[in-house]
């Protein structure tokens, strides 16, 4: 009986280990897996800026991949995580880590939703400087043919003006680069104000300086997101790192001491089981060589009548 008491006793620790410490451990690992997987989808999404659409596509959906696997992770780790009386201050802690991590989701999307933004505004900017350099095409800043083709004959003042809307869409610095090359387009378009008065004329004036001026004010707000999205990304990236220490020290380590001790106790119920079992073998076997013993020595003696 107290053989098999402590061979159930060693069996049970041993499916303990197999059902709750080992998967909870894994789980643990999990979490910290998963988030730095969604910090690093979420930093890829913010370099997109240069990609094909189907490149910018495919960012979005590892990122919302990245999003899902992660709140999986943590609400698996959630349902199966024992309560534990005795350490109520390490549970408040561990419920304060996942609020972290549910807010760190949600910086992390909005983050990459910025980036979105950021791209729209680039795109408006060159819908509008590419809208100046028809118009002064259409105007005659290509030049015109002239001898059947022969020769090309272009104005002074539209040439110069081409030439400074060429230079600007050019420039892929939007900081002093494209500041300097929207003052040469100004330049560009005093100096011959007057000829360009004439022809092509006031009303053709003001829609090619409301577009540029727009454009201005477009990379202006660009300028001010890229100052202040730096910071934001700056601030995510050191808030995942703390995430993932925090996670290390409050889910994964408590769940490897765990299953380091639950292995412990397995080892030593299987070690006083075998030594329980070794102990009544020999009792058994003792037993058997004392009745032996017992019944020869009765057999031996002659019976007295």
């Amino acid at each position: 009986l107290v053989s098999g008491h402590i061979t159930r006793t060693a069996v049970q620790a041993v499916r303990s280990l197999q059902l709750h410490y080992e998967p909870q451990a894994r789980r643990a690992s999990a979490i910290i897996e998963k988030l730095a997987a969604f910090d690093r989808e979420v930093e890829e999404s913010l370099g997109t800026e240069g990609s094909s659409n189907e490149a910018k596509r495919s960012a979005q959906t590892d990122l919302q991949t990245a999003t899902t696997d992660l709140n999986q992770a943590i609400a698996a780790w959630s349902a199966s995580a024992a309560p534990n009386p005795d350490a109520a201050a390490a549970g408040r802690n561990r419920d304060l880590l996942q609020r972290q991590i549910g807010a760190h989701i949600s910086a992390g999307s909005a983050l990459a939703g910025k980036s979105g933004q950021r791209r729209q505004w680039l795109h408006e900017r060159q819908q509008l400087l590419d809208a100046d350099s028809r118009r002064i095409a259409q105007a005659g800043g290509s030049g015109l043919s002239i001898d059947n083709g022969t020769q090309v004959l272009a104005r002074k003042s539209l040439a110069e003006l081409s030439q400074a809307a060429a230079a600007l869409r050019a420039v892929s610095n939007l900081g002093e680069g494209a500041a300097r090359a929207e003052r040469d387009f100004v330049a560009a378009l005093d100096r011959n104000r007057a000829e360009l008065m004439r022809s092509p004329g006031p009303a053709w004036m003001q829609i090619v300086r409301e577009d540029f001026d727009q454009s201005i004010r477009v990379r202006k707000q660009i300028n001010r997101f890229d100052a202040s999205n730096e910071r934001d990304r700056h601030d995510f990236l050191g808030a995942g790192a703390r995430l993932i220490s925090d996670a290390q020290s409050l889910l994964q380590a408590p769940a490897r001491n765990a299953l380091s001790a639950a292995a412990e106790h397995a080892a030593q119920a299987a070690t006083t089981a075998q030594r329980a079992l070794v102990i009544t073998g020999i009792t058994v076997e003792g037993v058997v060589l004392l009745v032996s013993w017992l019944l020869a020595l009765r057999i031996s003696i002659p019976v007295r009548r």
